[in-house]
């Protein structure tokens, strides 16, 4: 295609990745017993497939991304970036869960810039909890905010499915929300292309840290610059719409860095050297307004990290998710069945049990497989690298897994660990518990210390 950039052309081809991640995912929904998710996912699926115009421009999230980019466009042009190198910038959502969002440079000049649904869907849902605050509405507490987040991330951990229970906010709350989760998207779309608009660089970068994203050096400095450039951005553009622009660009842009603290504190083992910490991005952004501005984010802060903190624990103190006290919000609803919720539950005490009671669960769970029963009790001791030896985990595998340089995530390290045992000859019905035991001991010693 003549004149095309290799960035537009990648573009073209992702789309047709669509039926593979179709498949993935369904499999996940089914493998979780998860009849609901599929059926949405089937739903979703003949959207795509019926939309007309250009293949793959799925859904209204797609078209409300690309507006957000748009308007981030404008407010980045108009603070000084320069508008023909934005233009050779292409933008995609993604449902691929192992994709928050990310730059992908080309040698021609050209970028790709890949947002995945999954990270709005978490930043949706910390503007829905900001929207209902900031209105002033009763009945959202921290053990609501807490349990909901709790399902989130427990689903992603085992399974590697993103999805919220349903989660409605009323009237004037609706509103704010509405501007909040736009805020938030410019904010993602604006600290990718703020990447490719200072040229950071001819690897691929990420909002937050990312398994395959290359391991870089201790220096941090381009993600703050990408941060600082996407909120003047986002307020330039805010202050061409009503209301109170600097609190609403603040807003969007700490709901979006919530979501990656949620996730570093709750999906990732480690997170490699690629970006600095959350808490540190956030306090940049609140150094960026006024101490009024600034004062009212730390009064909406508190709650939601409080919330947060009590729901990225997987361990003995841990608070578990309990379904029957999150569907008694008035704000919460859902399709699913009380077996896919309890099944939540159980998985989610399984992450959060004394590892000595896991290692005995694992010798009487499958006594035909010695091997299994042997790795366990070294995973248990802090001997990693003698576990994946006895379980038979590929060198390689193995290696990055070790390696503490590289991102990890608790579901990446399940699915080696279903790999091994699946291959080890681990009866079928108990391979899934059995990979959830093995990463939940091996994660302390996997960590970055």
């Amino acid at each position: 295609m003549t004149g095309e950039s290799q960035a537009a052309r990648r573009a073209r081809l992702f789309d047709h990745d669509w039926d593979q991640i179709h498949a993935d995912l369904a499999h996940r929904h089914a493998e979780a017993g998860n009849t609901s998710g599929v059926a949405t996912l089937e739903a979703a699926l003949a959207g795509y497939l019926a939309t007309p115009g250009r293949p793959g421009v799925v859904n209204p999230v797609a078209g409300f991304l690309e507006a957000a980019t748009e308007d981030v466009i404008a407010g980045m042009i108009d603070t000084g970036f320069d508008a023909r190198r934005l233009s050779t910038a292409h933008l995609l959502l993604s449902s691929r869960n192992d994709v928050c969002a990310e730059t992908r440079p080309f040698d021609d000049g050209s970028s790709l810039v890949v947002v995945s649904d999954s990270l709005l869907t978490l930043c949706a849902f910390y503007c829905r909890c900001a929207g209902l605050v900031l209105s002033g509405e009763d009945g959202l507490d921290a053990a609501t905010i807490a349990g909901m987040l709790r399902y989130y991330h427990v689903q992603q951990r085992v399974h590697g499915l993103a999805g919220m229970l349903a989660f409605e906010v009323p009237g004037r709350a609706a509103e704010l929300t509405s501007a909040l989760v736009t805020q938030a998207a410019r904010f993602v779309a604006g600290h990718e292309l703020v990447h490719h608009a200072l040229g950071h660089g001819s690897e691929l970068s990420g909002f937050h840290p990312g398994e395959h994203l290359p391991v870089c050096s201790g220096d941090q400095l381009r993600e703050y610059q990408a941060d600082a450039g996407a909120h003047t951005a986002l307020l330039r553009t805010c202050e061409k719409e009503a209301g109170d622009a600097q609190a609403l660009a603040l807003w969007g842009a700490l709901a979006a860095v919530l979501a990656v603290y949620s996730s570093e504190k709750a999906l990732f083992v480690r997170n490699g050297g690629t970006h600095p910490p959350a808490l540190d991005r956030i306090r940049m952004l609140l150094a960026q307004v006024g101490e009024s501005v600034r004062g009212r984010a730390r009064m909406l802060l508190g709650p939601l990290l409080e919330a947060t903190d009590a729901a990225t624990v997987f361990a003995v103190r841990a608070e578990l998710f309990d379904g029957d006290q999150v569907l008694a919000s008035p704000f919460v609803s859902t399709p699913l069945t009380r077996g896919y919720l309890e099944q939540i539950s159980l998985f989610d005490a399984l992450m959060s049990h004394p590892h000595q009671k896991l290692v005995e669960g694992v010798e009487r769970l499958d006594p035909a497989t010695p091997r299994l029963a042997g790795g366990t009790r070294l995973a248990a001791a802090g001997r990693a690298a003698e576990a994946f030896e006895s379980w038979g985990v590929d060198p390689e595998v193995g290696q990055r897994l070790l390696n503490p340089a590289i991102p990890l995530t608790f579901h990446s390290l399940r699915m080696a660990m279903k790999k091994a045992f699946t291959d080890l000859g681990v009866q079928k019905d108990s391979v899934l518990a059995a990979s959830v035991v093995a990463a939940t001991l091996l994660e302390p010693s996997l960590r970055t210390p």
